[in-house]
């Protein structure tokens, strides 16, 4: 396990999982790079990532129809900042699996505080 890097938990009263994303949080405090720059080294590993969730009232639409600002919803953009998609697909196997875990943990390791 990587302290630096976390899965989501289940929200309180989930059962099941869909398994379509497997999100973690970069925790960015531990380590000596940002979310973006955590992707980028990734992505030089050969290990794609996705952002599937951003800060929605920093969208274009929300700040200008409504007025919304960077701070006015810190934990929002607390989170947005952190989460990251890692892969996940129905032909993926484990040796995949093993992948993505070492290039995290060997990264991990490299940028730490």
């Amino acid at each position: 396990m990587v302290d630096s890097v976390r899965p989501l938990g289940y929200a309180e009263g989930t059962t099941r999982h869909a398994w379509h994303l497997f999100i973690v949080t970069v925790e960015t405090d531990r380590l000596n790079c940002n979310r973006d720059r955590f992707m980028g080294l990734l992505a030089e590993r050969g290990i794609g990532t996705g952002l599937h969730f951003t800060a929605v009232h920093l969208h274009s639409y929300y700040r200008e129809r409504y007025g919304y600002r960077p701070g006015d919803l810190p934990k929002t953009e607390w989170a947005s900042e952190r989460v990251v998609s890692l892969p996940l697909f129905p032909g993926m196997k484990d040796s995949d699996v093993m992948r993505v875990c070492e290039a995290i943990s060997a990264l991990a390791q490299e940028v730490r505080r």
